[in-house]
């Protein structure tokens, strides 16, 4: 919810020591307008924090665990598993990536779908690459979106915002088609 230097110092200075705890989001997400400046709120917020305990996590690693977990305690009955599932991530940065390679990890077979199918290409090599040599599951590319959605057990939405599925799109889905949405927005 912070997003430059100027304002996490401003608040941190304002509830240093009103509050018992702060959580800093650890990853360098946020870019400065000024190309020769880098912006670290969680290099300045330590700084100014004198009193408050600050404990760091990484937020986008805490919703990509929390979906695997979800997922993983849903199908807990299934004798395999996610083991077979078909999955289709929509939006394939950060979180979405991430989670594609837990998931076809546990056996699922993960399709990837992203606007920029160069940089997709590339996501599903690295992950096909460095998977254990064991797992049969693999990545797959969607690219495009126009084919019948009917036959993926799991549809999880991890894009930036953006809108990509239409009405028509959401009538082909299974009956039991589990639907997470993980992405901002």
């Amino acid at each position: 919810i912070i997003f430059n230097d100027f304002s996490a110092k401003k608040i941190a200075e304002i509830i240093d020591g009103k509050v018992d705890f702060l959580l800093i989001d650890t990853e360098k997400k946020a870019i400065s307008n000024n190309p020769n400046r880098i912006v670290n709120i969680e290099k300045t917020t330590k700084k100014a924090i004198k009193k408050t305990k600050i404990f760091t996590y990484k937020g986008n690693d805490l919703a990509v665990e929390a979906a695997e977990t979800f997922i993983t305690n849903y199908f807990l009955k299934d004798i395999r598993g996610i083991g077979g599932k078909k999955i289709l991530i929509l939006g394939s940065g950060n979180i979405g990536t991430k989670l594609g390679i837990k998931l076809v990890e546990s056996g699922a077979s993960v399709f990837l779908y992203r606007r920029k199918t160069k940089i997709l290409e590339n996501i599903i090599k690295t992950i096909n690459s460095i998977i254990p040599k064991g797992t049969i599951a693999k990545t797959k590319m969607i690219k495009n979106l126009e084919m019948n959605l009917h036959k993926f057990h799991i549809i999880i939405g991890a894009t930036s915002g953006k809108s990509i599925l239409t009405p028509s799109h959401v009538k082909s889905f299974k009956s039991d088609v589990l639907i997470i949405d993980i992405g901002k927005g």
